[in-house]
Parts: structure tokens; C-alpha cells; sequence
């Protein structure tokens, strides 16, 4: 996806990604993105986009305000739950939106405001 890659080096601080229901690819969602230093509320809207668990075991500490993730699948469920809570010390706000692979959410945050989860589709 060379296209996060431009994103992160020219500094946004929103990102909007949205893949149309037509598209019957299957995304990897980029980790570069997750950790860029100016990228501050990224709202991931995709269909059909899978979260591996390489991303959370590659990504430093993120500068994430808010994030949402909607109609995605995450493969480490117990690697995105450490990773929110662990490495993403500002985050205020999480939308969980159904997100496919979250069965056990176990998510501890100081920085935490809101934290909304919708599972039907």
C-alpha cells in the first residue's frame, strides 16, 4: 500500500481509508500507519480488511486520539487488546464497529474517555 506510505511522510494527522463493498480483495491494513508521529485521529472505515497480528507485535508506542475500525477482522485479538492498552497511551476514544475476531475485549487505558462497540452488521 504505497499509498499509507505518502500519507505518513507527508505528515497528515486525519486518515479516512475506505474500500468499497464491491471490492472483493482482502486489505492488510498497514502498520506504518498506526505509528505515525503527526497522525492523530485515523478512522478506518474498510470492508473486508484484516488486521494481522504482525502489525501489533511491530508497532511502537502511537499517537492515536481516536480510533475506529469498522467491518474488519483482527487475528490477535489478545495483540490488539496490549496493544491499545500498552502503546497507545492517548487515545481517548474507541469505536469498535463490527469488528470481527473480538470475542474476549480486555482493554485497560488511563487515557481511555469512550470506548463504543457495535456487533451487528
Amino acid at each position: 500500500m504505497a499509498w499509507s506510505e505518502k500519507a505518513v511522510n507527508y505528515n497528515v494527522e486525519r486518515l479516512d481509508v475506505s474500500v468499497p463493498n464491491q471490492c472483493k480483495c482482502n486489505v492488510e491494513f498497514p502498520a506504518c500507519v498506526f505509528v505515525c508521529g503527526s497522525l492523530r485521529s485515523p478512522s478506518a472505515t474498510v470492508s473486508s480488511a484484516t488486521l494481522k497480528a504482525l502489525i501489533f507485535s511491530t508497532c511502537s508506542i502511537s499517537n492515536l486520539v481516536f480510533l475506529r475500525l469498522r467491518n474488519v477482522t483482527v487475528e490477535d485479538e489478545e495483540g490488539f487488546c496490549r496493544w491499545i492498552s500498552f502503546y497507545c497511551r492517548f487515545i481517548k476514544e474507541l469505536r469498535l464497529e463490527c469488528v470481527r475476531g473480538l470475542k474476549n475485549i480486555n482493554i485497560q487505558s488511563s487515557s481511555l474517555e469512550s470506548c463504543r462497540l457495535r456487533s451487528y452488521c
